[in-house]
């Protein structure tokens, strides 16, 4: 019988030689081959091959830093830890990329004799830097020694075949300090790998689990059910706050635990749940000054590893933001860019809108396009609406055992993920019996029911008119010839009715002697009115609920058509404000609009002159201004203003009284004694020569202003006057009588 190996011996050679072939070629492997040699003569590394490094070592500052590469995430990627002080750690991936990009394309300058320069030159006994390598079964060590002659604060290096003078500049970028390759991020999950979240401490007890909508905004979270606020959804801005606030947790510098446990006062206890189960919780504290550090707090990660840092004191405001702030009042969840369809239903009639590209159409109950405006306004409106507060209590108590009214809204998203899927999201609302001035609507993603004001809920009901273009009046600015605002808002009703003349702007039965109406504020009522856009159409005629019975504001303008004798009246009622601006309606059409509140503002102005303070500059000739004692003059002679208190007092007192443009009258009338004018801080008066025209030897004018308490209108910062002798007061802004009060000394 032929012996087992002889009949398989071509094979055993083959198999001899091949394996043979292998270990030559993992020998060279590791090994630099000739073509390597030659292209990386100036290189520190002979060798480099990326895929092979497994371990980097550096030793720098005191410390030393070991680079593993620790094991395959879920995606199948390796990331590189630290083992540094006794603990492992995360790495600075790019800082890792940094370090072993400055050792593959490090080259020295020239090559050193080893007797040409003595060991105490070299540095390299105990050397600034010492970086190693394992490639392969090879290590590569490059060390940095002490400083060479040449050039400018280069170095002595180490390496593989010798020693070697390397420049500054890679010297520096080897000097790494350890702690640099640690990675800076605190929080070991995104949240998009997130179930659940736990925040404890300042600000209350929020317990966050992943719900099953999903959306662009706050990643679709809501409360676990475990706290009174039950299974409601998380506000998606206030819950996107929060978890810029989990990213900003990034270390400015390390703390060793001691250090961390001395100075930690637990403000904040944030606990993240995985949704991948064989994967920890990990809990993090947060609170205290750090030491030694302004403007950083201490910060402690307990699990799945220790570490200990301080963080921005700034995040703290976003983690412990109040429990309250979370519960999303919103009836909508979606933005409204994502809405792709809507559908309203109550008492058998249906309207279903659908958005196509950038265009809307209508399904029900006619087949028709709608214009982009009113769609857009219409999904804007719905998802901006908030109710007043979360209602406990029975459905069938709060109007909701039947439901007036059902709204549909279909909107989708780029899912959040790797997949970044679009994810349709479907969100229904049920709207409730109106009771008194008040609707309950339950929003079934949730189950949560929300009280809004009747008027509000109006816009939840289907009606065409929701769907009108966004128009609402279109005059020639040029035919108008009068303009009459009653303003019906206060305990006293103002009014106000202004005529057309060959000059300008005039009052018909002006409300204060002395003061014209301002040709700017008269015209901003008319840029209001002429081509009057409704931000949303309401419904189709008043109902008692928006504010009409009593309307605060009426506007009328009288247009001419056609013929000058063919005047038109056109009526504009203001009733009651919403979220978004003022419910309104004109007497053309009982169709209910909201306005832009705008129209309300220059509807509420006293329209008087603003320049009622000023005189011509060129007219001055002398300006006092006393306060409190003190006693500023300045007078012009020969052209030139002088004042005994100096130049600076002279040009002070110029410029405040050429300068006093007002903001407007905020009331006529004796002044209220808020203004603070029965004691003014500052009294100006103000000598001119007389206006042009004046008979020959008229008196000179004198124009006395008093200047009161300082207060905010509208958002501006301004000064309450009185003109002697007009019966009202003005507000002008702080900005131009502040250097005049300074010079006054004026408190």
């Amino acid at each position: 019988m032929t012996p087992w190996w002889r009949r398989h011996l071509t094979t055993i050679v083959l198999v001899a030689l091949a394996g043979a072939g292998s270990a030559v070629l993992l020998l060279d492997r590791d090994n630099p081959t000739t073509q390597e040699s030659e292209y990386r003569k100036k290189n520190l590394v002979p060798a480099w091959r990326l895929e092979d490094i497994s371990e980097v070592t550096l030793t720098a500052h005191g410390k030393t830093a070991k680079l593993v590469l620790g094991p395959p995430t879920d995606a199948g990627q390796r990331l590189w830890d630290v083992e540094l002080a006794g603990g492992r750690f995360l790495a600075n991936q790019q800082m890792v990329d940094q370090l072993l990009g400055s050792l593959e394309y490090a080259t020295f300058e020239r090559r050193v004799s080893a007797d040409a320069v003595s060991e105490s030159e070299l540095g390299l006994a105990a050397p600034v830097t010492a970086v190693s390598v394992r490639m392969g079964s090879k290590v590569y060590t490059v060390k940095v020694g002490g400083v060479a002659p040449t050039p400018k604060d280069a170095r002595y290096c180490e390496a593989e075949g010798g020693i070697f003078v390397i420049t500054a500049q890679l010297a520096t970028a080897l000097n790494m300090q350890p702690e640099a390759l640690r990675s800076r991020f605190f929080v070991p999950y995104l949240s998009t790998e997130l179930k659940g979240i736990w925040v404890e401490g300042a600000g209350g007890t929020r317990h966050f689990v992943r719900a099953s909508w999903t959306g662009s905004r706050g990643a679709g979270f809501r409360f676990d059910g475990s706290t009174p606020e039950g299974t409601v959804r998380a506000d998606a801005e206030v819950f996107d706050r929060f978890l810029g606030a989990l990213g900003g947790l990034q270390a400015e510098t390390f703390l060793s635990d001691e250090e961390a446990d001395k100075a930690l006062e637990k403000k904040v206890t944030i606990t993240l749940f995985p949704k991948n189960e064989t994967q920890p919780k990990a809990v993090i504290e947060v609170g205290g000054a750090c030491p030694g550090k302004s403007e950083q707090v201490v910060a402690v990660r307990r699990l799945p590893s220790r570490t200990s840092a301080c963080v921005p004191e700034g995040v703290v405001e976003g983690l412990a933001t109040p429990v309250g702030d979370y519960v999303d009042l919103s009836l909508v969840g979606a933005r409204s860019d994502e809405v792709s369809e809507l559908v309203f239903e109550a008492g058998g009639k249906t309207i279903e809108i659908a958005r196509t590209g950038g265009a809307w159409h209508m399904r029900k109950p006619d087949d028709r396009k709608v214009s982009s405006d009113a769609g857009n306004a219409l999904a804007d409106a719905l998802t901006k609406l908030k109710g007043a507060k979360v209602v406990l209590g029975e459905p069938k108590d709060l109007g909701l055992e039947t439901p007036r009214a059902k709204v549909k809204v279909v909107s989708s998203s780029l899912g959040l993920g790797s997949d970044s899927a679009t994810i349709e999201r479907i969100e229904t609302l049920e709207v409730g019996e109106k009771q008194g001035d008040r609707v309950v609507v339950r929003r079934l993603e949730d189950g949560v029911m929300l009280e809004l004001a009747a008027e509000q809920a109006a816009m939840l009901l289907p009606s065409e008119v929701m769907l009108r273009d966004r128009g609402v009046l279109a005059l020639a600015r040029d035919r108008a010839k009068s303009v009459h605002l009653e303003d019906r808002s206060g305990a006293a009703p103002k009014k106000q009715v202004f005529t057309k003349t060959e000059t300008g702007w005039a009052f018909q039965d002006a409300p204060v002697k002395g003061l014209s109406p301002d040709a700017g504020f008269v015209e901003d009522v008319l840029s209001a009115v002429v081509k009057l856009n409704a931000l949303r159409w309401v419904a189709p005629k008043d109902d008692g609920t928006f504010g009409f019975e009593k309307p605060r504001f009426v506007i009328e303008v009288k247009v001419t058509e056609g013929d000058a004798a063919d005047v038109k009246t056109i009526r504009i009622e203001l009733g009651g404000a919403t979220h978004d601006g003022v419910f309104a309606r004109t007497g053309l059409d009982p169709a209910v609009f909201v306005a832009p509140r705008a129209l309300e503002e220059v509807a509420s102005k006293w329209l008087f002159d603003r320049q009622a303070l000023l005189i011509d500059d060129e007219a001055l000739v002398r300006i006092d201004a006393e306060a409190g004692g003190k006693h500023l003059t300045a007078e012009k002679e020969g052209g030139a203003w002088k004042s005994a208190s100096g130049a600076d007092a002279a040009a002070t007192l110029r410029a405040a009284a050429s300068g006093l443009v007002s903001e407007g009258v905020v009331a006529i009338g004796a002044p209220d004694k808020s203004f603070g004018l029965e004691k003014p801080r500052l009294v100006l008066t103000v000598t001119a020569e007389p206006e042009q025209g004046a008979p020959k030897g008229s008196a000179r004018r004198t124009l006395k202003i008093s200047f009161g308490a300082g207060d905010s209108v509208r958002g501006v910062s301004v000064v309450y006057a009185r003109r002697e002798g007009i019966d009202a007061t003005f507000i002008v802004p702080t900005g131009k009588v502040r250097a005049l009060f300074d010079a006054a000394e004026v408190k």
